[in-house]
């Protein structure tokens, strides 16, 4: 049996429709340069939509309003808006990674993720 499903792939240019501070897991297809040749992979991955916002009213606010932020190995806030990797740490929860396009590393397109059923062969 072959099964090849249905995706409809969108721009690199387009930003998906992720509410404010919130994440979304999407297909991605990528261009790698391994070794002087072009390999195109899909994966899943995060979109992430989470300014970094303080308080307007307090200068010397500390703290971030939004308390599920993200924040750096050290603990500090940080701002998290683009395509990211879920990581595995030993130590703490998992943490996210931006992905950084470049031109061995090229975004070729998005989709929605949407988990096939699977009904027995």
């Amino acid at each position: 049996m072959n099964i090849k499903p249905v995706v409809d792939w969108q721009s690199p240019e387009i930003t998906p429709n992720v509410p404010k501070g919130e994440t979304k897991t999407f297909w991605l297809a990528v261009s790698s340069n391994i070794r002087g040749e072009f390999k195109t992979f899909v994966f899943d991955a995060q979109y992430v939509n989470k300014p970094l916002e303080y308080a307007e009213d307090d200068i010397e606010c500390e703290y971030p309003l939004d308390d599920e932020c993200f924040v750096t190995s050290d603990g500090d806030p940080i701002e998290c808006i683009g395509w990211f990797d879920v990581r595995n740490h030993q130590d703490f929860d998992n943490y996210y990674e931006p992905f950084s396009f470049n031109e061995d590393y090229v975004l070729l397109g998005w989709a929605e993720y949407e988990k096939p059923d699977f009904t027995g062969v």
